[in-house]
């Protein structure tokens, strides 16, 4: 059995794999056909994935070196399904109107319980915000292998962001203010969330340098790209006719086309003399 640990406190991936595996392999066969990447995260609850908290927001028997295995896949699913819970509580009713109780009453757990995983429900927002910001960079790093060009990989991107944006986690990213967080978590998180603005300026630099991007000033292309489509975790309603992946392909429709009309085929009108 394999066992994929998403590092949160640095970042990055670290698999654990038996002789004679492989880790593309086993990572397919854990993601879905759409790469819906917050239910990748649910559906980790029935998977060998899990998630590795935050060590300074966990007991420290949690984290034993002793702890079988066994043990600590089971102790990380059950930590999952209260962070899951949480994000989608915290979206329906507003963190601050949201309390522990309201979660034991839903996960069906006592209060000591919830907090041998979490020391607090601060910890629990940061977590599940966290939980987006690291498959945000993991989707950069997905989109930079693939992507033939700037343009695709700026494609790539966005359409994954659009994925996250959907799902309980990544609207409990944006849906979060910087003021219900002490300021070093506050601090914490946004420094992530300031590299993933840089990460896509690199991105769109590359396009215009490979010719695939036409000249823009790549701060403002960044900031009108994520402001657009941060709004997705406001409104995008599940049960709605178009899938996350639809969405963002409409929005890029609008980015990679513009909105001027042609004028005699030779291109769009200008806005300042039509």
């Amino acid at each position: 059995m394999s066992m994929t640990v998403s590092n949160f406190a640095q970042g990055r991936p670290v698999t654990a794999r038996p002789p004679g595996s492989s880790a593309l392999v086993q990572a397919a066969r854990l993601q879905s056909k759409s790469l819906l990447v917050g239910k990748f995260y649910v559906d980790a609850l029935s998977s060998t994935t899990v998630y590795e908290c935050d060590r300074r927001d966990v007991r420290p028997e949690m984290t034993t070196k002793k702890t079988s295995k066994a043990v600590q896949l089971r102790r990380e699913r059950k930590r999952l399904e209260i962070l899951s819970a949480a994000a989608a509580t915290f979206n329906s009713k507003g963190y601050h109107n949201t309390t522990i109780d309201d979660l034991c009453d839903i996960l069906k757990l006592s209060k000591p319980t919830v907090y041998y995983y979490v020391k607090d429900k601060e910890a629990l927002l940061f977590e599940c915000s966290r939980i987006a910001t690291t498959e945000l960079h993991a989707a950069i790093r997905k989109a930079r292998d693939e992507g033939r060009n700037g343009l695709q990989r700026l494609r790539n991107i966005f359409v994954a962001y659009a994925e996250i944006m959907s799902t309980d986690f990544g609207k409990c990213l944006i849906l979060t203010s910087r003021s219900d967080m002490s300021t070093e978590s506050s601090e914490r998180l946004w420094e992530g969330r300031r590299r993933l603005n840089n990460e896509v300026r690199e991105v769109i630099e590359q396009g215009i340098a490979d010719g695939s991007i036409r000249p823009c000033n790549p701060k403002f292309l960044s900031y009108a790209l994520f402001g657009s489509f941060n709004w997705i975790a406001y409104w995008y309603d599940e049960t709605g006719e178009q899938t996350p992946t639809e969405v963002a392909e409409e929005f890029l429709k609008i980015y990679h086309s513009g909105i001027a009309a042609v004028s005699n085929g030779a291109g769009g009108a200008d806005p300042q003399t039509n």
